[in-house]
């Protein structure tokens, strides 16, 4: 299924008025999370801390020591994570990975939080879990603080925990004063979503994946209707790695052509890369998540113009957007069908994972 321009411009547009009424305090279904970043240093001056990433599918941790005004990585490194499908899972990986000499803990977490301020720290209560991890037990819990708790009745061991999620963090790894109203973060990889500021102590977490005007593909009704969250994260079905070699393998099984099916999206782009039988609609469901890509991406340009900023640097993390098969040339393509083309840029980022944790520890006035 393929989609016309006037179609595409229809679906900007939704997304546009989504973000419009949701400035405006009406939710429709994206949340649209306002965090509001701790004013005060609560890291001594000197002192060794911990970094946890947690992607839709690797886990990054990293050690870091604070000398002064100067940050170090001393360690580092990452593996896959398993399946959350619930709060023990989840908690016993952390203390599984927790170095035992520290005792400030900061985690880029992939996943939905309602941010929160704690005792000058930010949390955040997990919304729901998504990308087929179900966190059962831990959703409407405010993480940070659960981790703390656990690792106390564990280890009778107190550590100091912040949390945000992935997009917040990116956007505070690259953004500057100077940059602070025209810079944008979006995800484009095994999920999807964006975080911009909203004035001058304000970050967004949009979670775009819930966005839902829009009409959905045969593929991504049955892919939607088989997933652990059944209507949620309809937009995020049609467009990231998560989900699309899943539309691969629904049109073949229907067809009925005997196949062996995909496990992940990267091997859908080395089928569109490729010159086999199959490689025509790899590129087709490709091609398709780009456009939906470029329709969020225009709306967003569209809500800061309204706002009085008319280039916006968009700083993307997502091995689909910057590798997938001509992933961004045909996004280019399509916010040049939509119009904005010449209001975006895109830049690539180097440890904003880490780097963007490392934020969540330091007061909101030494960005620079």
């Amino acid at each position: 299924m393929t989609y016309t321009e006037n179609e595409l411009k229809q679906i900007s547009h939704n997304f546009f008025i989504e973000l419009q009424n949701a400035n405006n305090g009406k939710i429709h279904c994206v949340p649209f999370l306002i965090h509001h970043l701790p004013q005060k240093e609560i890291l001594p001056e000197n002192c060794i801390f911990q970094v946890m990433v947690f992607g839709g599918t690797v886990f990054k941790s990293a050690i870091i020591n604070k000398k002064g005004s100067k940050i170090k990585i001393i360690t580092q490194y990452e593996s896959e994570i398993p399946t959350f499908s619930n709060e023990d899972i989840f908690l016993s990986f952390i203390d599984s990975h927790l170095d035992p000499s520290i005792h400030f803990l900061a985690v880029n977490f992939a996943f939905p939080l309602s941010p929160v301020v704690i005792n000058n720290l930010l949390d955040g209560y997990l919304i729901r879990g998504t990308k087929e991890h179900a966190f059962v037990n831990l959703v409407g819990k405010p993480v940070a603080q659960t981790v703390s708790e656990y690792i106390f009745k564990k280890h009778n061991r107190k550590i100091i925990t912040t949390i945000a999620n992935d997009t917040i963090c990116l956007l505070l790894a690259n953004i500057k004063t100077a940059t602070w109203n025209s810079t944008v973060a979006g995800i484009i990889g095994t999920g999807t979503n964006y975080s911009f500021t909203l004035d001058d102590n304000k970050i967004i977490n949009l979670e775009s994946a819930n966005f839902k005007d829009f009409p959905q593909t045969e593929t991504g009704k049955i892919i939607d209707s088989k997933s652990s969250d059944t209507g949620k994260h309809l937009i995020e079905k049609e467009i990231s790695g998560a989900y699309l070699y899943k539309h691969f393998n629904e049109i073949l099984s229907r067809s009925k052509i005997p196949f062996t099916p995909l496990q992940k999206t990267s091997q859908l782009s080395e089928i569109a890369f490729s010159r086999g039988k199959w490689q025509k609609i790899a590129q087709e469901i490709l091609e398709r998540s780009s456009s939906f890509a470029a329709c969020q991406i225009a709306g967003i340009v569209q809500f800061k113009n309204t706002l009085g900023i008319k280039k916006l640097t968009f700083v993307m993390e997502g091995n689909l957007f910057w590798s997938g098969w001509h992933y961004k040339k045909m996004l280019e393509n399509y916010l040049k069908l939509l119009g904005v083309l010449d209001s975006v840029q895109f830049s690539p980022v180097k440890h904003s994972s880490i780097r963007g944790a490392i934020r969540l520890l330091l007061p909101a006035n030494v960005i620079e």
